[in-house]
C-alpha cells in the first residue's frame, strides 16, 4: 500500500470516528433531553399528587381539630422531589372573617408532609384570674394578629384554676363581636346544649369527649411537696365538629363527626392513628359508634359582647375563655 492509499485510509478512519462521535453526542443529547423532560414531568406529577394529598389531610384535620377555623387560600412552590405549600386559615365571628394563621407545609414527592418549624407558634404569657391570683399556666395569643386563643377544660380533670373571662365581657363595647370557648361541668348531648344556650348566643363548634385516659392529666405531687397541674387543652388540640361558612347551622349534626373520623381512618394518612383512637373510644365494644355515644364537654359560641353576658349566670359553665374579638 503506497502513501496515497495510506492517507485515504487514514481519512476514512477519521471520518468514521467523527461520525461516531457526533452520533454519540446526538444520542446522549437526546437521552438527556428525554430524561430531563420525563424527570420534570414525573417530578411535577409526583409533587402534584403529594400536594393534593397533603391539602386534603390538612383540610380534614382543620375540620376536626380547628374550632371555628376554616381553610383559605393556598399556594404551591415546586422543587426537586419536594416543595412547600403556603396556606391560610381564617375565623368567622358573626359573619365577619378574620385572618388567623399563615402556615408553610413541607411536602415530599413520596407523600410525607410536615409543618415547617416555627411556621406557627402561639405567644405565651402569664395570666392572673379576676382576683389577681396567678394561674398556673400561660395564656396563648395568636402571633399574627394578637388575638386571644381559646383553651378548654376536661370536666373530670383538676387544673388547679380554671379561667373565667366572662366578667371581661362587661368591659367591652356591647356591640363588639366575640368568640368564646366554654367548658362544661359535665358531658351533655347535642340536643341538650341547643336548649341550654340563651337566645343570641350562637354555637359554632362542639367539643367532643375523645379522652380515653383522663387520669394522666390529673395533678401530680412533686418531691418538694408542690403540685403539678396539667395545662388546659389548647384550641388546636381538641376534636369536635361545627359549622362551615356556606352551610346552614341547623344542618350540623353529631353524625358528621363520626363520618369524618371514618373518612380520616380510611385514608390512612398522617392523622389516621389519632382518628382511630377517638373512634375506638366512642364505640367502646361496638362495631361502630352512633350519635348517642358522643358526649359533648364544651362549645365555641359567638355573639355580641352584650348577648354573651347572658352566660354569666349559667352554672353548667366551668371555664370560659375568650377567643377572637372583632368589630361589626
Amino acid at each position: 500500500m503506497n502513501d496515497n492509499q495510506n492517507d485515504q485510509v487514514t481519512k476514512l478512519i477519521k471520518k468514521a470516528k467523527r461520525k461516531t462521535i457526533w452520533r454519540n453526542v446526538a444520542i446522549s443529547t437526546g437521552v438527556t433531553l428525554v430524561l430531563l423532560v420525563g424527570g420534570t414531568i414525573g417530578n411535577a406529577q409526583l409533587l402534584h399528587n403529594s400536594f393534593d394529598t397533603a391539602l386534603m389531610e390538612v383540610e380534614h384535620e382543620e375540620r376536626l381539630a380547628g374550632p371555628n377555623v376554616y381553610m383559605g387560600n393556598y399556594q404551591r412552590d415546586y422543587g426537586i422531589l419536594k416543595g412547600n405549600m403556603h396556606y391560610q386559615t381564617y375565623k368567622v365571628i358573626e359573619g365577619v372573617p378574620l385572618p388567623w394563621q399563615d402556615n408553610i407545609l413541607n411536602v415530599s414527592a413520596w407523600g410525607t408532609h410536615s409543618l415547617l418549624a416555627g411556621s406557627y407558634n402561639s405567644l405565651q404569657f402569664a395570666q392572673t384570674d379576676q382576683s389577681g391570683q396567678q394561674i398556673p399556666y400561660a395564656r396563648p395569643y395568636n402571633p399574627h394578629n394578637g388575638q386571644r386563643e381559646m383553651m378548654f377544660y376536661i370536666p373530670e380533670v383538676d387544673y388547679g384554676k380554671r379561667m373565667n373571662e366572662q366578667p371581661t365581657l362587661s368591659q367591652l363595647d356591647k356591640n363588639k363581636l366575640v368568640e368564646m370557648g366554654l367548658s362544661f361541668d359535665k358531658a351533655y348531648s347535642f340536643e341538650q346544649i341547643k336548649e341550654m344556650l340563651p337566645e343570641g348566643v350562637r354555637p359554632v363548634w362542639y367539643w367532643v369527649d375523645t379522652y380515653a385516659d383522663k387520669n394522666r392529666k390529673q395533678p401530680r405531687k412533686l418531691e418538694d411537696g408542690t403540685v403539678s397541674y396539667s395545662s388546659p387543652e389548647h384550641a388546636n388540640m381538641v376534636y369536635g365538629f361545627g359549622t362551615v361558612p356556606d352551610q346552614d347551622p341547623d344542618q350540623i349534626t353529631p353524625k358528621g363527626f363520626i363520618e369524618a373520623l371514618e373518612t380520616g381512618i380510611k385514608r390512612e394518612g398522617k392523622y389516621a392513628n389519632s382518628y382511630q383512637k377517638a373512634y375506638d373510644y366512642l364505640r367502646k365494644d361496638k362495631p361502630q359508634p352512633d350519635e348517642s355515644d358522643m358526649k359533648i364537654i364544651g362549645v365555641v359560641v359567638t355573639g355580641t359582647a352584650e348577648n354573651l353576658q347572658k352566660l354569666s349566670t349559667k352554672t353548667y359553665i366551668h371555664g370560659a375563655v375568650l377567643g377572637a374579638i372583632v368589630d361589626r
